[in-house]
């Protein structure tokens, strides 16, 4: 050492070590390369914060309208969701299934009674189209079940007959019925013409005469006639023509013979 008395040498440096100034790049520059544009407003993050805070807002608005008079808030919400027991929302959906099951099989049992139901018989003698039915379809018992309802392709159909199951040794016998009023109409139509438009005239055979109310009152209805001479699936289309008021009906109907 130069100097005994000196711990550490000075230190003596070079101007010509350092880089030329200014630094190429600068600090700004290499910050920019680096980071890029994260953490400023062109990452897009300021954006997707806003647009979530007002989905927040618009869920908080929406449920203290729900609320109604008492309010609610997005607090409210996620307390009574902490709240729920889902025993008890399982509990009520196994009850509602068991409803919905109840409802179905008494719509199904209601439906089965209407269409097992025979059409009224005429209530009295008169003059019309064709005599009165002879045997009446709608006095026998109906033991065997409903036929099965057919299909009727490119037919619209006005009124749907489906009838009970007849058997061939009964022999034939003729269901009789009155068709609805018309819209606006307070009496029963006048019946002009009831024939067939398909089906085994072997099988169908349709009339229609004037039958009278208790009280005399005159009234038109249809006459069904069937033979039920061999067992098997029936189906007819008949054109019923009315007046008061004018129109005209597709009648489709189905019956099942059996031996």
């Amino acid at each position: 050492m130069a100097d005994s008395k000196l711990l550490i040498e000075p230190l003596v440096l070079d101007p010509s070590d350092f880089p030329p100034l200014p630094l190429e790049p600068g600090f700004t520059q290499l910050a920019n390369d680096t980071l890029g544009n994260a953490a400023t407003e062109l990452d897009g993050f300021d954006s997707v914060f806003a647009d979530a805070a007002a989905i927040l807002d618009a869920l908080d608005n929406a449920l203290s309208e729900l609320g109604g008079a008492d309010g609610g808030t997005l607090d409210d919400t996620f307390e009574e969701i902490l709240q729920f027991d889902p025993a008890d929302a399982g509990g009520h959906v196994v009850e509602a299934s068991a409803a919905i099951a109840d409802a179905g099989t008494n719509v199904d049992k209601l439906g089965n009674q209407l269409a097992a139901a025979s059409l009224p018989a005429p209530g009295g003698g008169g003059g019309g189209g064709s005599a009165p039915p002879s045997s009446d379809c709608s006095k026998r018992t109906n033991q065997y079940g409903l036929s099965k309802t057919g299909s009727f392709p490119g037919v619209n159909c006005d009124w749907q007959l489906t009838f009970q199951i007849l058997r061939v040794q009964d022999g034939a016998c003729t269901y009789s019925a009155a068709p609805g009023a018309g819209v606006g109409a307070t009496t029963l139509p006048t019946i002009v013409s009831f024939t067939l438009q398909s089906g085994s005239t072997a099988v169908w055979k349709l009339g229609h005469h004037t039958a009278r109310a208790s009280d005399g009152t005159p009234y038109d209805v249809v006459d069904v006639g069937i033979t039920p001479a061999a067992p098997g699936h029936y189906d007819a289309v008949g054109v019923l023509a009315m007046q008061r008021p004018g129109r005209t009906w597709h009648v489709c109907m189905s019956v099942d013979v059996i031996s």
